[in-house]
Parts: C-alpha cells; sequence; structure tokens
C-alpha cells in the first residue's frame, strides 16, 4: 500500500468515526467550515490531524471553532448552523440523563 492509499483508508476512518460518534449533519457542517478556511490543503490536514489522539474528535472541535469565529464575525449562516448543532447536543444530553426537554 502506496502512502496515498494509506492517507485515503486513514481519511476514511477518521470520517466514519466522526459521522458515528458526532452525527452525519453536525459533523458534515464542521468539516464544511474547516474547508472555507483559506489556504487549506487538504491532504496536510489530513497528514497532521492522524497524528492526533483523536483526529475525529480534533477535527470537529476546529469545525466548531472556525464556525464560532465565522459566527463572531457577523456570519448568520454560521450563526444559526453553530446554534443548531448546540441545541442538538443539549438536547442529546438531557435524553441520555433521561430528561426530556
Amino acid at each position: 500500500m502506496n502512502d496515498d492509499e494509506a492517507l485515503a483508508r486513514k481519511a476514511q476512518e477518521i470520517e466514519n468515526t466522526g459521522v458515528g460518534r458526532y452525527g452525519e449533519k453536525s459533523w458534515r457542517q464542521s468539516i464544511a467550515a474547516i474547508s472555507r478556511v483559506p489556504g487549506i490543503n487538504t491532504t496536510e490536514v489530513v497528514r497532521e490531524v492522524a497524528k492526533q489522539a483523536d483526529p475525529a474528535g480534533y477535527l470537529f472541535a476546529a469545525g466548531r471553532e472556525v464556525l464560532i469565529n465565522e459566527a463572531t464575525n457577523g456570519d448568520g449562516d454560521a450563526e444559526r448552523i453553530y446554534s443548531q448543532m448546540r441545541r442538538e447536543e443539549r438536547e442529546a444530553h438531557w435524553a441520555s440523563k433521561g430528561r426530556v426537554r
């Protein structure tokens, strides 16, 4: 297996973990936010993220941070997306504790 194949497999593994852990919608929104950052080299990002202890968690947090920054800078869509993500997380947390809102 060459380096490109290994990197593609690792990227797919990170993707599967992220979708499974955070839900497809939230994961895709977080990754989309990262892709809007100017100067992002996807291959290099995957190489660096793959070195992290929790690559999916690292990427998801980075995407959320981008959304927060965009929202702070007046991007209404980013604010709406981030707010919805947080609302869903709170609801899931409440449900895990047996509470319903």
